[in-house]
């Protein structure tokens, strides 16, 4: 698989797990911040890793990737907030294992 095939699949997941309407950057936020940093860090590796920052600074720079169309790739908030949400249903499902 290509890094276009995995980013593709990986954004598809995301559709399916992303709220029906777009959100803004404040409800991105706030949304994001029920999720524990353990999920927020896993999940900003689709844009840049996380490690060792702070659960505002994690957020934060979510945030910024997710307005920069360089990194972004073609993600708005609401599919981040899906991508976040697909990270948290695969951290589940691997701890069940």
């Amino acid at each position: 698989m290509t890094s276009d095939q995995y980013a593709a699949s990986q954004q598809q997941q995301a559709r399916c797990c992303a709220p029906d309407e777009a959100i803004d950057r404040d409800q991105f936020i706030w949304r994001a911040g029920f999720y524990p940093i353990d999920v927020l860090r896993q999940a900003s590796v689709r844009y840049s890793p996380a490690r060792g920052r702070s659960y505002d600074q994690v957020l934060e720079s979510f945030a910024q990737h997710v307005e920069n169309p360089h990194v972004n790739h073609g993600d708005d908030f609401r599919l981040a907030l899906g991508h976040i949400e697909a990270t948290r249903r695969k951290m589940v499902e691997r701890e069940a294992k």
